[in-house]
């Protein structure tokens, strides 16, 4: 018979980074399923619709939801493994000193900055993807949100005011580097009008996002956590899980209503 509680043994074990990568894993999963519907796939499963896209798809442009559920969909197997090798090796470590709760909202948070700037920057005609040429230009991926994490952990670096709490055990040269040659790499290669387009907007849209969270967030061990603090971490864990859960629900009543028109 086993005594631990189920509900116990979840909370001691559960890593949210691990769920991150089953939603994003699941998600891929379903786009295989659909993939002989091509782009509409995306489409019906969240992805963003950008600016430039004509009609009838320029409909979905202004479905904000879409900014969420993007960050959970890949263009291929390498987008997919390259993200979830760069999601488990920076969550886990933020997820020691920052919790799940925080690491799962600022995921969520960074991916909203991502495809907010993304739509700006399609918007001003800073940038188009290769589907523009189908009639509709979409942005998918997680590397928006993986920018979050390392804005996190360099805003907390370098933006943070300390307190007593153990510090976060990383290198912010290497952080520093990662960000700054796969922001010139991107720029470089929309440069080159190769066949390969990044969204280099919501990489940059999460990396700030990520730098403006460091600079607020308390880690969990945090030895200047004032009653206005916690107050603070509710909203924002709870809130990020509403976003979460009301983006998927939007997602599915509009996917379903495109299907029923294909």
């Amino acid at each position: 018979m086993v005594n631990v509680n189920f509900w116990t043994w979840l909370k001691i074990n559960f890593k949210v980074t691990n769920f991150l990568i089953f939603v994003n894993v699941f998600m891929f999963f379903l786009t295989f399923l659909l993939s002989s519907l091509g782009a509409y796939a995306y489409i019906l499963l969240g992805a963003q619709v950008l600016p430039g896209s004509v009609y009838p798809l320029s409909q979905y442009v202004m479905e904000p939801w879409r900014m969420v559920v993007s960050a959970f969909l890949h263009g291929g197997v390498a987008h997919l493994i390259l993200n979830m090798y760069a999601l488990y090796s920076l969550g886990h470590v933020i997820e020691e000193y920052y919790g799940s709760k925080k690491v799962f909202a600022v995921y969520i948070f960074t991916a909203l900055g991502g495809g907010l700037l993304s739509f700006i920057g399609s918007f001003i005609g800073f940038w188009q993807n290769n589907a523009v040429a189908a009639g509709v230009s979409i942005s998918v991926g997680a590397s928006g949100a993986i920018f979050g994490l390392v804005g996190l952990l360099l805003g907390y670096k370098y933006f943070k005011k300390k307190t007593y709490a153990p510090e976060i055990d990383f290198d912010e040269r290497t952080l520093l580097f990662f960000a700054v040659f796969n922001l010139l790499f991107g720029f470089g290669v929309n440069a080159l009008s190769m066949q390969v387009y990044i969204n280099n907007w919501a990489h940059l849209g999460g990396l700030l996002s990520g730098l403006i969270l460091g600079a607020l967030l308390n880690t969990k061990d945090s030895f200047s956590k004032s009653n206005k603090s916690k107050l603070f971490d509710s909203i924002f864990f709870y809130s990020a899980l509403i976003i979460f859960i009301l983006s998927i629900i939007l997602t599915i009543f509009s996917g379903l209503k495109l299907f029923l028109t294909l």
